[in-house]
């Protein structure tokens, strides 16, 4: 996942034991790391799910995209931009982030009565 990704690449920190230490001191709080497995928790959730990517995320690793896409039960759509890099697609191409969410939300927003006017 994104845990072992960041700690490789980021902070080059071996994964073992390190998670293996992190996970035991997490059940103190009643709480495991498996716990946090995004795809388990999108397969359980119904709610239209947008995923927006750069193909140069150096943060997130790029097939994140694909797999959380595949995990989503409720309706989705992803878009992966060519160029952007981490939580820079909007920066890339405003007009066409813009135009991406707004299309996407569309369908399940309703523009209140102050907006038709």
């Amino acid at each position: 996942g994104e845990a072992r990704f960041r700690m490789r690449h980021e902070f080059h920190v071996p994964t073992q034991p390190t998670l293996a230490i992190a996970d035991q001191y997490s059940r103190l709080g009643d709480y495991r790391l498996a716990d946090g497995d995004i795809a388990n928790q999108l397969r359980k959730s119904h709610i239209p799910l947008l995923l927006i990517q750069g193909a140069n995320d150096e943060t997130v690793p790029v097939e994140n995209l694909d797999l959380l896409y595949q995990a989503a039960a409720g309706p989705k759509q992803k878009y992966r931009d060519p160029i952007a890099a981490h939580i820079a697609t909007r920066e890339e191409n405003p007009e066409r982030y813009d135009r991406l969410v707004a299309d996407f939300l569309a369908p399940y927003v309703k523009a209140s009565s102050e907006d038709a006017s």
